[in-house]
């Protein structure tokens, strides 16, 4: 199971209120995504919806301002997570294998039936973004 992007969108909203590095800023998140991810514009309307400013694209060399950048179905996970610490960026994701890979600092994932937040406080270092120890209680460690 797939989380769905809208709940993918709300959950998001919520984590970031934990993310220090992103408080008291707006919110801009690049969607990068490949050909078969068809939801991009539903993707992009649920996280405007969610008070994000948010835009997609395929191309990774294309973007050059986002506080977080969302790793989609058919992104290239390792040049995203390059892009993102080059911006400081926060790294999020819905693919399981992005976030398995160490290329992103928080997953959205299925686990079974359930949806479960992730974190990689590894990849949160090298991003360089400081995260509310709160998140950490309610997250789940790599």
């Amino acid at each position: 199971m797939a989380v769905p992007v809208f709940v993918q969108a709300k959950w998001m909203s919520k984590i970031f209120e934990y993310v220090k590095s992103l408080q008291g800023k707006a919110i801009k998140v690049a969607v990068i995504h490949g050909d078969e991810f068809d939801e991009a514009d539903d993707f992009v309307a649920a996280l405007k919806s969610n008070k994000m400013d948010a835009f997609a694209t395929k191309n990774v060399g294309s973007v050059s301002d986002a506080n977080v950048v969302y790793m989609a179905p058919g992104a290239k996970s390792t040049d995203a997570a390059r892009l993102a610490g080059k911006l400081g960026a926060l790294t999020v994701t819905g693919v399981n294998k992005f976030f398995d890979s160490g290329n992103a600092s928080i997953g959205i994932v299925a686990s079974g039936d359930k949806i479960q937040v992730m974190f990689n406080s590894d990849q949160i270092k090298n991003e360089r973004v400081e995260v509310s120890p709160d998140l950490m209680r309610v997250a789940k460690k790599k």
